[in-house]
């Protein structure tokens, strides 16, 4: 049920049928996008995560302290790669002694 039917018609006397809209958030299978675990996060996602603000979060991309890939003009962080920094900060944090 992914499909939103808008009644449109030309005029009195020139019915056209129904049109039928796709929604965006599918794929060409029909599964919804957020059915799909995705392999990237955006910056702002990573942000958040981190608790950081996103001028902060784009710094560190540049400083190449959270490790990013380009696509065209986005720049996402690889979901494996950003789990794995946050699994080496956590074990430093233990190593330390911190929490």
């Amino acid at each position: 049920m992914n499909d939103l039917v808008v009644g449109i018609r030309a005029g009195p006397t020139v019915p056209m049928p129904d049109r039928v809209i796709r929604r965006r958030g599918t794929m060409a299978n029909h599964l919804p996008m957020n059915k799909i675990e995705r392999e990237t996060i955006s910056i702002d996602e990573a942000a958040v995560r981190l608790g950081i603000s996103r001028h902060s979060a784009y710094q560190a991309a540049a400083n190449g302290e959270l490790p990013t890939l380009r696509l065209g003009r986005r720049l996402l962080v690889r979901r494996a790669a950003f789990e794995r920094l946050l699994a080496e900060g956590a074990d430093a944090a233990r190593a330390d002694g911190r929490r």
